[in-house]
């Protein structure tokens, strides 16, 4: 991955293409956490080398701007493999603390409207978005039905 991560990272320096790296960095932090922490390390110094390095228009706005890119752009990578960045034990915790026990059997603001209302004090807590706790949720096997995208898909009269 950490070739696809700096590939990235001098288009986004260089041509101001920001997607090889946002998605590059995201996939590398949802598939391996520990190794994305030194991927990222990496990824800062090199960004450093690279403005350096760079040969274009030299003036403060450029560099500033390549500077915003790159922090918005990471916490953006950042944001794609959140859902993998909220530890299981913190998760299970907060269900206990708010009364939803030990697994959720359907997640629902129509049929569970108490079970939805600790849920969302649950993700305001974790300060995690609804939508990345119930994902996670899921994937620990603590959320068997998740009825919140169909309630709010017909909300909004979606198929």
């Amino acid at each position: 991955m950490l070739p696809l991560v700096m590939l990235g990272l001098e288009r986004l320096v260089n041509e101001n293409k920001c997607l090889l790296y946002c998605i590059s960095l995201g996939f590398c932090i949802y598939t391996n956490y520990y190794i994305a922490i030194m991927i990222c390390i990496s990824v800062v110094l090199y960004f450093v080398v690279l403005m350096f390095v760079y040969n274009r228009n030299r003036s403060f706005k450029i560099y500033l701007k390549k500077f915003f890119n790159f922090c918005l752009y990471s916490l953006l990578a950042g944001g794609l493999a959140a859902c993998l960045l909220l530890p299981e034990d913190a998760v299970k915790d907060a269900m206990f603390v708010y009364g939803l026990g030990d697994k959720v059997k359907v997640l629902s603001r129509k049929y569970s409207e108490y079970k939805y209302q600790c849920f969302c004090e649950m993700a305001d807590a974790l300060g995690v978005s609804r939508s990345a706790l119930s994902f996670r949720m899921e994937q620990l096997g603590l959320l068997e039905r998740n009825e919140l995208i169909a309630e709010a898909r017909a909300r909004r009269g979606v198929g």
